[in-house]
Parts: structure tokens; C-alpha cells; sequence
């Protein structure tokens, strides 16, 4: 519904040597950007669980305009459409399986991206997969049952102790200060009483409920502004 009323254009395809009529995609019009920040022709709205074809039917008795939520709304855009807790939880399970060992040893020239690596006490082993030096952090493929306390050794005989051992959603993902601004750490000495932990899984949940606030179009001014979008775009 979106491009019905975008220009046709001749075009070709990837490796194709036949033009086709499609769409002109890249035709711009700035009718939105000019009054998305205008009070007369927008309020806010709090998704819960609404599709966007849904809240235009809820909003405007009609699917039609679920395009104009991507346009009022810079972050959605960006980002996408936030999804309900269940399909996010799903998400962040299956997206964020590795182990990520921290320790306060130094890391410094050890323990390499590619090394396969050993719990001396356990003898699980797995390969890195990347580290976060600033937290004294090891990310290992896969889920992996290293025992906090164990040394662990890189193919060079280099060992460091296990401060914990986590399912990656569960990893510190960063600190922040009382003042909510990102803190840093020594990890020697570790973040101390005064910071606060900010996991994976709850940087990815903030994150998506920041979607959840979003512009609309007034439903008194809906039809106005989806019909000058038209003609300016078919102009």
C-alpha cells in the first residue's frame, strides 16, 4: 500500500540485462518530517502488543496507514518494531548462548580470539570468541559449565582464575554511576558497591521497550496528511 502511488521507473535488476518497470523507491517527499514535531498533528502513543497494521485499524479504522508509524518515528525505522516479551525473551536466548567467563587477572597478550581454551579443575574446553578486556571478560563458544574458582589455560600454558561463568544474556554488558552515566572498572578490583551492573538481557529489554513509545498522527488529521503525501509523492 506504502508504494502504490510511488512513480514507475525503468530498471535493472542485479546481473540482469532486461530493464523492468518497478517502483522509483527513492523518490523523497518531506511532508512528514514537517510536521511530526508539530503538536497539531501528533500525540503519543505506548505500544503493548499491537502489530502495525493493528494500531492503524485501532487508530484509524483502516490498515492502510501503518506505513506513517515508520515515518513519525526516526527510532523505529532504525530498529524495528518492538516485539512482545515472549518472542524477545526467545530472541535473546537464541542470540545470546555463549559463556562468558570474567576474571580479575590480566589478560594482556594472553587468551586470544581463536585460542581453545581449558578448565584445569573442570576440563571443559572451548574457543574464544572475543574479549572485553576493560571487564576482564572471555567470550566462548557455546554454553559451557566452567566452575567459578577453576584456572583455565590458553595453548601457551597461560593461566588466569574464573571470577564466574555466565550464559552470555546474563554478562555484565556495562556499568553505570549513580548519576545513570557509563562508569568504567578496574577488573582487578571490580566495580565496587557504588555501580550499577547492566546486563545483556537488560540492555536488550530496555532497548526494545524504548520502541514502545512512539508519534501517530492524530486520527482527526490522518487523512489530510496520508492524502498530501500522495500527491507529493506522485507529483
Amino acid at each position: 500500500m506504502y508504494f502504490k502511488d510511488f512513480p514507475a521507473t525503468s530498471y535493472i535488476f542485479g546481473s540482469e540485462t532486461d530493464p523492468v518497470i518497478a517502483e522509483n523507491i527513492s523518490i523523497y517527499t518531506d511532508i512528514i518530517d514537517d510536521i511530526k514535531d508539530d503538536l497539531d498533528f501528533y500525540q503519543f502513543y505506548d505500544l503493548y502488543e499491537e502489530r502495525p497494521d493493528q494500531l492503524s485499524f485501532k487508530l484509524y479504522d483502516d490498515v492502510a496507514f501503518y506505513w506513517t508509524f515508520f515515518l513519525m518515528n526516526d527510532h523505529i525505522r532504525r530498529q524495528g518494531w518492538p516485539i512482545n516479551d515472549s518472542e524477545l525473551q526467545t530472541w535473546i536466548y537464541s542470540n545470546f548462548d555463549e559463556t562468558v567467563i570474567t576474571t580479575k587477572d590480566g589478560l594482556d597478550g594472553t587468551f586470544s580470539v581463536g585460542d581453545t581454551i581449558e578448565g584445569v579443575s573442570s576440563g571443559v574446553t572451548g574457543v574464544i570468541i572475543k574479549r572485553v578486556e576493560d571487564l576482564g571478560q572471555i567470550f566462548i563458544h557455546g554454553p559451557l559449565d566452567f566452575t567459578d574458582g577453576e584456572l583455565i589455560q590458553d595453548p601457551d600454558g597461560n593461566t588466569v582464575t574464573v571470577a564466574s561463568s555466565v550464559e552470555e544474556y546474563n554478562a555484565v554488558k556495562h556499568y553505570l554511576d549513580a548519576d545513570s552515566e557509563f562508569a568504567d572498572i578496574d577488573p582487578a578490583q571490580g566495580p565496587g558497591a557504588l555501580l550499577t551492573p547492566v546486563t545483556y538481557y537488560d540492555y536488550l529489554v530496555e532497548e526494545n521497550d524504548k520502541l514502545r513509545k512512539i508519534k501517530v498522527i492524530k486520527p482527526g488529521t490522518i487523512n489530510s496528511v496520508a492524502s498530501t503525501f500522495r500527491q507529493a509523492i506522485r507529483g
